[in-house]
C-alpha cells in the first residue's frame, strides 16, 4: 500500500527507464540532460510555473525506495518535475542539452527559486513498480473510457475561469447578449 511521505529533492532520482528516454540506464546526469533537451520549452514552462506556484498539490510524484542505506527513491511518475528542479537548482547542468534562449531563462529562474528552493517534495512512495504501474498507465495513455484523466473542452474551462473570477472576452459577450435576451441557449 502507497503512503504518502516527504523527501529532499537531493534523494530523490531520475528514472534512468522513464519511457521518455530513448535509451534506457543512461545515468542520472544523462537522463537529466535527455529529458530537458527532448523537452525544451516545455521544460521551461513548468520550471517557470514550479518558481510561480511551486509543486502541483494535486498530483504528487509516485517514488519507490532504492535498494541502498541512502534513503533514496527512484521517481517513477514526476521526472519532469525533478528535472525541473534539478535545472533550477544547477542550470549550467543543462549547457549544451537546451538551446541558448532555455538556458539563458533557466538562469534567471534560478536565481529567482535560490530564494526560495523546494526543501522537500511531498511524495506517494510505493513498493516497487508493478505497484506503480497501474496508475502511471492511466495517467499517461489518455481517458481510459472516464478512468484516466478527462479533459476539460472549451466550456468547462471558459466556466472554470469564469467561477475564479477571470471571464475571457468571448464568455463576456455570450453572457451580455444572453442577458440581454439576444441570445438563447438551446
Amino acid at each position: 500500500m502507497a503512503e504518502t511521505i516527504s523527501i529532499p529533492p537531493s534523494n530523490l532520482l531520475i528514472d534512468t527507464e522513464n519511457p521518455r528516454l530513448p535509451l534506457p540506464n543512461t545515468g542520472q546526469r544523462d537522463a537529466q540532460r535527455a529529458l530537458s533537451q527532448h523537452l525544451q520549452r516545455k521544460f521551461l514552462a513548468l520550471a517557470k510555473d514550479i518558481v510561480a506556484h511551486g509543486l502541483n498539490l494535486s498530483d504528487l510524484p509516485i517514488v519507490m525506495p532504492m535498494k541502498d542505506d541512502l534513503k533514496r527513491y527512484v521517481v517513477l511518475e514526476g521526472n519532469r518535475r525533478l528535472v525541473a528542479i534539478r535545472g533550477l537548482e544547477n542550470p549550467d547542468s543543462l549547457v549544451g542539452a537546451v538551446d541558448n534562449d532555455v538556458l539563458s531563462q533557466m538562469r534567471e529562474l534560478s536565481r529567482i527559486y535560490q530564494t526560495a528552493p523546494i526543501e522537500s517534495v511531498l511524495c506517494r512512495a510505493v513498493k516497487n513498480r508493478e505497484e506503480a504501474r497501474h496508475w502511471i498507465e492511466l495517467r499517461h495513455t489518455g481517458e481510459n473510457e472516464g478512468a484516466g484523466i478527462v479533459r476539460w473542452g472549451s466550456d468547462e474551462s471558459a466556466r472554470f475561469r469564469a467561477r475564479s473570477g477571470q471571464f475571457e472576452i468571448h464568455s463576456q459577450a455570450l453572457n451580455f447578449l444572453e442577458q440581454h435576451g439576444h441570445l438563447r441557449r438551446r
